[in-house]
């Protein structure tokens, strides 16, 4: 698994690219968290790219940062995390559990950014509920809800 935010695309040159980089409309995107856009990947169905909202790549550069891993990694800190725990959680169980998307790697996208995952699918075919759609049709009881929200925050 390669990962880092130099750009793999590029030659070391910087003269010309070796994959071009993947054209994505804004307001084409399949859903929307509360940082990041989902998009499909154009060229592969079984995949998803992951790009940053603007607005919080704009909010997160305007902020002044103390801390090393958000000086590091900027509005990026939230992937690397997120990648470090699915290693974690992968070394422990000696494979990719079947309830976390397979991370693919970065892609270079006209929107910046892009993390290549895997696409999850619910019962009908289309893509699984997040936690909010399990929330909001009431089909887990509220107060486990609660505590896996609340857990998932303090990890992420």
């Amino acid at each position: 698994m390669r990962y880092g935010f130099a750009n793999p695309n590029r030659d070391l040159s910087g003269s010309k690219k070796l994959v071009p980089t993947i054209k994505l409309k804004t307001g084409s995107h399949l859903r929307e968290g509360s940082e990041k856009l989902i998009f499909q990947h154009p060229d592969n169905p079984a995949h998803l790219i992951k790009v940053m909202m603007p607005e919080v790549l704009r909010n997160r550069d305007e902020k002044k940062v103390y801390r090393p891993a958000k000086r590091r990694f900027g509005a990026y800190l939230s992937w690397q995390r997120e990648i470090d725990e699915v290693n974690a959680i992968t070394m422990r169980l000696n494979k990719v559990p079947v309830f976390l998307q397979t991370y693919h790697g970065l892609c270079d996208t006209s929107l910046g950014l892009g993390m290549v995952v895997s696409k999850v699918a619910g019962k009908n075919g289309g893509l699984a509920p997040t936690l909010t759609d399990v929330a909001a049709a009431n089909i887990l009881p509220r107060k486990p809800l609660i505590s896996l929200s609340t857990n998932l925050s303090m990890t992420f």
